[in-house]
């Protein structure tokens, strides 16, 4: 899904060699940061979530456009408000790029400033009334419980570090707590 999504979104870019969007598709799909999270899935659709995101945002001036990015942020955001976030910040960063990029009026940048900010506002209120409850009940179990030890030093060695690299090797021990 997460390769099919990357597909969409490059076979979309004007000026692609038939072969290129499958090619990089599959790439996106096998990166480093994908095989880490494979055993934890939770975290994986914000990968498909964000190439649907880019496609609307290359084409925020079509009114069907507006809806797919509202819905494609606030699914994400629903999916999953930890990655969620992240992906807000790429929307905002990849916006910033396509807009800024064109050479336009200042009248031009406000008004697709605005359609911006009131689009990615919708998807976050859509998103508000299940995710208030729940930055009630985390500010209240997480701060209590965990009380973390962050510090500079390392969390493994270089040699352990090619099999870190091996889908699936996951050890606790190494976590940061």
């Amino acid at each position: 899904c997460i390769g099919l999504c990357m597909y969409f979104y490059l076979a979309a870019r004007p000026g692609a060699k038939p072969w290129w969007p499958v090619a990089f598709a599959v790439c996106y799909a096998l990166c480093g940061y994908t095989m880490a999270f494979l055993q934890n899935t939770m975290w994986l659709p914000t990968l498909a979530f964000a190439p649907l995101a880019a496609l609307c945002i290359d084409r925020l001036e079509g009114r069907r456009w507006r809806v797919g990015y509202t819905v494609v942020l606030a699914a994400a955001i629903l999916n999953n408000y930890y990655t969620g976030w992240m992906l807000c910040l790429f929307c905002l960063l990849y916006w910033a790029l396509v807009t800024f990029k064109e050479k336009r009026a200042g009248k031009v940048y406000l008004k697709k400033a605005g359609w911006f900010g009131l689009h990615s506002l919708l998807a976050g209120g859509l998103c508000a009334v299940v995710l208030m409850p729940v930055l009630g009940m985390v500010s209240d179990a997480k701060g209590g419980l965990l009380s973390p030890q962050l510090g500079a030093g390392r969390n493994f060695s270089l040699l352990e570090l090619p099999a870190l690299l091996v889908t699936g090797n996951f050890q606790t021990g190494y976590l940061v707590s």
